[in-house]
């Protein structure tokens, strides 16, 4: 069985920060700014047209309020995402 990419590992945990970010009630801009980051970079981290590092993952997870940890295992479905509930 082939595993993902990395490009396929960015995009399924970029979708997962913006379900984190939504959760919140927050807007691109907002998380941007708490992650120190442009809106513009953290869009494309969010829709997979960007690549990024443990480092930028660190940050985004920071501004969340979450662990890197978490933030995978919600990706893949592991535990769940939202308050209890489980993944879609």
């Amino acid at each position: 069985m082939a595993r993902p990419g990395a490009g396929a590992a960015a995009k399924v945990i970029g979708c997962t920060v913006r379900r984190f970010r939504h959760d919140r009630g927050w807007s691109l801009e907002e998380l941007a700014a708490r992650a120190d980051m442009s809106y513009q970079f953290l869009s494309e981290v969010e829709t997979g047209k960007r690549n990024f590092s443990i480092a930028t993952l660190a940050k985004l997870c920071g501004a969340l309020g979450m662990q890197i940890v978490t933030m995978i295992m919600a990706a893949y479905d592991v535990l769940p995402a939202r308050d209890g509930a489980p993944s879609a």
